[in-house]
Parts: C-alpha cells; structure tokens; sequence
C-alpha cells in the first residue's frame, strides 16, 4: 500500500497560504494608506526622508567645512615645518660657521702663545748676550762687535747695555767701526 499523506502537512500548507495571504493584505493596506494618506502614513513617511534629507546634507556640510579647516591646517603645518626645516638649516651653517672660527681662533691663540714662547726666549737668550758682552773687557768686546755681528745687531746689544758700559765699548772699536755703530743707534733711537 501506498503511503498516505498526512495531516499534519495539508495543516501546514494552509498554515503558509493563510500567512502569505495575511502579509499580502497587510502590504496592500500599507499601499491602500500611503496612497490614499489615511492615517496620515503618506506625509509621515515623506516628512521623515525629508527630515533625514536635511540632516544628511546639513551633515555633510558640516563635514565639507571640517575638510576644508583640516586642509587649512594640514596646510598651515607643512608650511612651519618648511620654516622650520629652513631655520634649521640657517642654524647649522651658522653653528658650522662659529667652529669654523672658533678653530680658526684656537689656531690663531696657539700660534700666538708659541710666538711669545719663542720671543721670551730670544728676549732672554738676547739678555744673557747683552750682560756677557757688557762683562767682556771694553776692547775684546769692541773687537767681538765689529767683527763678528752685523752693525744692526752690536747696536741692538750697545743700546740694552748701561750707558757707561756702551761708552767704554765705542771707546775702543776704530774710528770706522764706531762712526758706523753711533749711526746706527741714532737711527734705533728714532
């Protein structure tokens, strides 16, 4: 024998046609009000898209202005840090600069404290020459004077001597060699 069909599943047939049937009816009534505005369905629904419309574009005004201010920003900010980036650079060379100088400054220091290094120690090698000659006997010295050093140098070492010494010392060189040296220490006075 065949199966029979059950009842349960024509229930559940009907079931499904009477709800399709309710939702037809429920979307035609829904349909039947807009159209005909009953309850007032008809300008709800369009006053509340119109209303969202409005917020929609009042919105996005809202938001175009936001863009606008950021770009202003973003803007304003890549133009100081431009600034920035140039005064920065400014500052290196200039601190590159005050090195440089400062270098060239240590440099200038050093070679001038190794100046007077040297120039103290000429002025006392020249002391030492000055009182061994000035403690030479008047002739030797004369003698040491004329032959030995240029005329500029024995007058340089006559004129740091004491008067009298120096004196004693023209005294014994030649007429020549005397008449020389006066001139010269004429000319180192002036």
């Amino acid at each position: 024998m065949p199966p029979r069909p059950k009842k349960k599943s024509k229930a559940k047939l009907i079931l499904t046609l009477v709800s399709i049937l309710l939702l037809v009816a429920l979307l035609a009534g829904v349909a039947v009000s807009y159209l005909y505005d009953y309850f007032s369905v008809r300008s709800t629904i369009v006053g509340f898209f119109i209303t969202q419309d409005d917020q929609y574009r009042g919105r996005m005004a809202q938001l175009d202005q936001r863009e606008t201010e950021l770009t202003q920003r973003e803007a304003d900010l890549n133009e100081k840090a431009a600034e920035q980036e140039k005064t920065d650079k400014k500052q290196q060379r200039e601190q590159e600069r005050l090195d440089t100088s400062k270098a060239e400054l240590d440099a200038r220091d050093e070679d001038i404290t190794s100046r007077q290094a040297a120039f103290d120690t000429g002025v006392a090698e020249f002391d030492k020459i000055v009182q061994t000659t000035a403690a030479m006997d008047p002739k030797n010295a004369a003698a040491m004077l004329e032959s030995v050093l240029p005329v500029e140098d024995a007058a340089k070492i006559l004129s740091a001597m004491q008067p009298k010494k120096a004196a004693a010392i023209l005294d014994e060189m030649t007429t020549a060699g005397a008449k020389a040296m006066t001139e010269k220490l004429i000319s180192l006075s002036q």
